[in-house]
């Protein structure tokens, strides 16, 4: 039977309207069980907001400068267009869209919940990256975001002084600790002249103008206390079905691949959506 989007795409879509700003979704994405927000102006969609653009550009306030524009999809689409889509683009996450309006969202979760499904006897080993990024287990969890940032990555190893794993780090858990600072800034002050009409009695007045800013800023503590130390490994001849298991029940978007007590490498929800092509 073929699948299409429509049968594993979420329908319930929360969105965020233009013109607004990061305090209007920043909440909703704090939660965790949200990773993205469409954002629709008169009900037409124009653009996506996720974790990745809130991390990556913290001091911008308006969600138009926020959000970027990726690719759609239709909802009688293939899963395997959906897939081929998401590689070519780098994108985790696809606005479902018929017409101008947004009807649904699929996301690389929803993929891997498709794959977990699937009769496939292939092995991860051919999914596998060697390349792990890694942190120390005492990096403050500012230091943790900007090397992410840097990186491209949404998830990091961390590694004990002894140069072993302890645990893994990702993205969501940083933004889940983050702090939002609601405040004004001065962008100087108007003076008036003696011609102007809100001069009274010769007393040159000023005014100052504010405008609202938000700062995101992480706490100055290692990420050992907000990491995941109950890591689940697999190794590179567990089969690409058992992995997308495995990350379906644990609800993990990364699996570190062991050989012994060896890291050798991660495999990712992302590197799986080969397998569906």
């Amino acid at each position: 039977m073929t699948v299409n989007v429509a049968d594993i795409m979420t329908s319930d879509v929360v969105t965020a309207s233009l013109p607004g700003t990061r305090e209007d979704v920043i909440e909703v994405l704090r939660e965790g069980e949200i990773s993205s927000i469409p954002v629709t102006k008169d009900g037409r969609y124009r653009g996506l907001i996720s974790r990745e653009e809130l991390l990556r550009d913290a001091g911008e306030n308006q969600l138009a400068m926020l959000m970027r524009e990726v690719p759609t999809v239709a909802p009688d689409a293939s899963v395997q267009e959906v897939a081929r889509i998401m590689l070519e683009n780098d994108e985790r996450r696809t606005p479902v869209v018929e017409g101008d309006e947004v009807v649904g969202i699929v996301t690389l979760t929803d993929i891997v919940e498709h794959i977990a499904g699937l009769e496939d006897g292939d092995d991860i080993g051919g999914y596998v990256d060697g390349r792990v990024l890694t942190l120390w287990d005492e990096t403050p969890v500012g230091v943790a975001v900007e090397t992410l940032t840097l990186a491209d990555e949404s998830a990091a190893c961390v590694l004990d002084e002894n140069a072993e794993m302890v645990g893994i780090v990702t993205e969501t858990d940083c933004v889940r600790v983050a702090d939002v600072d609601e405040s004004s800034e001065e962008l100087g002050e108007g003076v008036a002249n003696q011609d102007d009409d809100w001069m009274w009695e010769g007393i040159k007045a000023t005014s100052t103008q504010l405008m609202p800013v938000t700062r995101v800023t992480f706490p100055d503590e290692a990420v050992s206390g907000f990491m995941a130390d109950d890591v689940v490994t697999v190794v590179r001849s567990t089969d690409v079905t058992d992995a997308a298991e495995t990350m379906t029940e644990n609800e993990v978007q990364h699996l570190p691949v062991k050989r012994g007590d060896e890291l050798v490498g991660m495999v990712r929800d992302k590197d799986l959506l080969r397998a569906v092509l």
